[in-house]
């Protein structure tokens, strides 16, 4: 305790708490500009950070990383366009409630949402990290393949009530993950000879373009800003407050969101774009009112975004423990670690050796509640909503090109987002529901390599599957959310009792 208590009066002392505050807006700027996200902000940053010590660099990277996780919720409330790509299912409630005239309060709940979760990750880095990051390595190509698995079968279970279109669009979107190359053979697939292809269809243009057109389009069409009743937008007392209470009173939503986020987190190659759809479709299946997800259901907001900072910091358990990164993003303040002179393993936890540990442990704590400043300007930036169509909808098509190009710089990636557009368009007339379509982009390249690894293990046997506890738990797990998707037990068991009679 001692040195835990040694290391805050550190972290003041030598005023690194400023590095915090200014990385954690300056990635709240660049989260809510479409397209860019963590990894755009990471590889920005870490040569600004050349010339700090080594301690301040990583606090102010940690804070920049936790400040992008969150900031990708504002423009997806606002304007429908994923900031980043673990901020899509923020959008499915957060913008029905902005256009419902509640902007400000969907914003107040994301960034609570967010402080919470970005307290939770570092809390389990410093208790549960090296724990987890070895219970991760236990995890082989049978048990990853069973768990993705297992994610598909939790978005079958959110289409309930209209399986057969989720089924579909899953389907369509592993069939859009399969363009490119072979992860295991390195074989050309469904490019059609097109070099920007070899790597597969881009997925922020993609994102953007599903979510982002439709909605261009439709305030185009319709002719009026995001919300009808504009003049209440941000001009509502206690809107802000209300969010923030909303978050507060969803003490369960909050710990299985921390819980899930978490152990996505430490599972190496999983990022928070998984973590953001999985929390979302696990919120939806266990509401009680899951018809009202899509619609501003408050709860269907405070999961993903719990989640997504969870994931955040949580992540770094294994790439600080084992060297291991989760994602990109990982890679990069993995990479920013060993350019300070510092190695991942058990010395960089012994808190014998110095303080550089615990102390940006309290960093990354104090980088989410420095956030809070942020509720300040909710119903500012709430005003987004009120803008004239004339001025939103120039604006959300430039947005939307700039985020489509930021990422690889090319021009083929606005035509990619344009195509998804059209073809999210059409979709959502047709009422078909997007997320299973992401979910499927996102999980199908991992579904199909660990497929391939496990059956290369296993010399081609199935039955490898049934024999790792694990993976045979998440198949049953599976099996029966697939059943109750499509079978209606309640219904069933009625009808059994009335037969008896």
């Amino acid at each position: 305790m001692e040195v835990w208590l040694g290391a805050l009066g550190s972290f003041f002392s030598h005023h690194l708490y400023l590095y915090a505050i200014v990385g954690v807006y300056v990635g709240l700027i660049i989260g809510a500009i479409p397209g860019l996200g963590p990894v755009f902000a990471l590889a920005l940053c870490i040569p600004i950070t050349f010339g700090l010590e080594p301690l301040a660099a990583m606090i102010a990277l940690t804070a920049v990383y936790c400040g992008t996780v969150g900031g990708g919720s504002v423009s997806s409330i606002l304007l429908n366009i994923p900031g980043t790509t673990g901020s899509i299912s923020t959008c499915y409630d957060g913008y029905p409630l902005a256009q419902q005239g509640r902007a400000a309060t969907a914003l107040s709940v994301s960034f609570t949402s967010s402080i919470v979760g970005g307290l939770v990750g570092p809390l389990s880095l410093a208790f549960l990290g090296p724990l987890f990051g070895r219970w991760a390595t236990k995890l082989g190509p049978i048990e990853f393949f069973s768990l993705v698995l297992l994610a598909f079968a939790l978005v079958a279970a959110a289409s309930k009530g209209d399986t057969l279109k989720g089924m579909l669009m899953a389907a369509l979107g592993l069939l859009f993950s399969f363009v490119g190359m072979d992860v295991i053979t390195g074989t050309s697939r469904f490019s059609f000879g097109n070099l920007y292809l070899m790597d597969g269809i881009p997925f922020s243009p993609a994102v953007i373009g599903l979510f982002a057109f439709p909605e261009l389009i439709a305030i185009a069409l319709r002719g009026k800003s995001v919300v009808v009743n504009s003049d209440k937008v941000g001009h509502q007392k206690g809107e802000v407050w209300e969010g923030v209470k909303a978050v507060l009173k969803a003490p369960f939503t909050i710990i299985r969101s921390s819980i899930l986020g978490v152990f996505i987190g430490v599972m190496p190659g999983v990022g928070i774009n998984v973590s953001n759809l999985v929390n979302y479709m696990v919120e939806k299946k266990l509401s009680k009112e899951p018809e009202t997800f899509g619609k501003g259901n408050i709860k269907g907001l405070i999961a993903p975004e719990v989640a997504n900072s969870a994931t955040a910091t949580g992540s770094l358990s294994t790439a600080f423990a084992l060297g291991i990164p989760g994602g990109s993003s990982d890679a990069i303040l993995l990479g920013g670690l060993m350019i300070f002179g510092l190695t991942p393993g058990k010395a960089f936890f012994d808190t014998s050796i110095s303080l550089f540990f615990p102390t940006l442990i309290w960093g990354m704590l104090f980088a989410p509640l420095a956030m809070i400043g942020a509720l300040f300007l909710v119903r500012y930036i709430a005003k987004v909503a009120n803008i004239k169509h004339t001025v939103l909808v120039p604006m959300i098509a430039l947005l939307s090109i700039v985020g489509a190009f930021a990422n690889r710089g090319q021009v083929f990636d606005i035509w990619v987002m344009i195509f998804f557009g059209v073809l999210g368009y059409f979709l959502v007339k047709a009422k078909y529901p997007l997320a299973n379509l992401v979910v499927a982009m996102v999980l199908g390249k991992m579904l199909e390599a660990e497929l391939n690894r496990a059956l290369r293990i296993s010399g081609g046997s199935y039955t490898a599957f049934l024999e790792s506890n694990i993976s045979l738990v998440a198949l049953v797990i599976s099996a029966a959310i697939l059943l109750s998707a499509f079978i209606d037990f309640k219904k069933l068991g009625r009808r059994l009792i009335c037969s008896k009679q």
